[in-house]
């Protein structure tokens, strides 16, 4: 068995996609200890000529091809289905990593046994370094260190996931959006046992105008909000001791809330004013069916500025 399975969705990565795998096939941990699942994911650029000039030169790399544009979340979903390392990492065809990330990471996941190992990323637009895994919610989980990791939030491409942990309890990524990943993390930061965490940057997030992960359109972002809204709660409401972790949860659905309005918002001038309210109303419909609670909620008072809370409570008003 590899240590770990290294999965890269590809689209339209031609600018970049070299230096991200260069990054890959470059790491400490020796590239024949891991497999690394690049999914092109219909791409009309130069990605998969790459792609297969750096699979003959390096035997651990597997091409796959999605069989329609399925998004990122599409492309991950194919690869896991035959990802066979003992471990799962993320990379995305825009980012690059640090060449130690993968042993340590694999190393502190050894060294205890995690079920999911974190470490920092560097969001490079805005010049940030995050490790959204605090020292208090590392290690042996309980209810209270879960509702910290899920208001904590994070990212796939920082961590590693035990593939048994992935396998017990399945969960795919939704396909052709974006924010997939939101309640992927939750699910299986809410299933994980313990968690590890190396305090050190590792990963590079691009974070480009044309990333897959962007979406500049006010009304396809509105779609994937709703979306992301529904799917949070449709994958942690049926968590076994849901009411423990509620609000966190919501904390996170009225966090989504509060973009999706102020992109309407924003949106003002662009669309006309019925379109805008339609819109508005069918957020205030999901936050009522999926938010039981208030905005006296601890993480939303901790965490949501007064002035957008206020604006949620206009909204609820509609």
């Amino acid at each position: 068995m590899k240590k770990l399975s290294v999965i890269i969705p590809v689209y339209n990565a031609e600018q970049y996609l070299e230096e991200c795998l260069n990054s890959v096939i470059g790491q400490t941990m020796p590239v024949s200890e891991m497999e690394i699942l690049a999914v092109d994911d219909c791409s009309t650029d130069r990605s998969m000529e790459i792609l297969q000039d750096y699979a003959k030169r390096c035997d651990s790399i597997r091409i796959m091809q999605t069989e329609r544009n399925a998004g990122a979340g599409g492309a991950r979903n194919l690869a896991l289905a035959q990802a066979q390392g003992e471990y799962i990492g993320f990379v995305d065809s825009d980012d690059a990593i640090q060449p130690q990330m993968y042993e340590k990471l694999y190393e502190k996941a050894k060294s205890g046994d995690y079920d999911i190992v974190d470490s920092g990323i560097y969001i490079q637009e805005k010049d940030l370094a995050i490790l959204h895994t605090a020292d208090e919610a590392a290690e042996e989980q309980n209810d209270e260190k879960r509702c910290i990791n899920l208001v904590s939030g994070g990212y796939i491409v920082s961590k590693i996931f035990k593939r048994e942990l992935l396998e017990k309890n399945p969960l795919c990524f939704r396909e052709n959006v974006i924010l997939e990943d939101m309640e992927y993390v939750m699910h299986y930061m809410c299933h994980a046992k313990t968690i590890g965490t190396v305090k050190e940057i590792f990963y590079i997030y691009r974070d480009t105008g044309a990333s897959s992960s962007k979406e500049h359109d006010p009304m396809r972002y509105h779609k994937n909000v709703t979306q992301a809204m529904q799917a949070v709660y449709d994958t942690m409401h049926v968590f076994e001791g849901y009411e423990s972790l509620r609000e966190a949860v919501e904390y996170a659905i009225l966090q989504l809330y509060s973009y999706g309005i102020n992109n309407l918002l924003a949106a003002q001038g662009t669309y006309c004013e019925e379109e805008i309210l339609d819109q508005l109303r069918e957020l205030r419909g999901i936050r009522m069916r999926t938010v039981t609670g208030g905005y006296d909620n601890l993480y939303v008072q901790a965490k949501i500025a007064p002035q957008d809370i206020g604006i949620m409570q206009w909204n609820d008003q509609l």
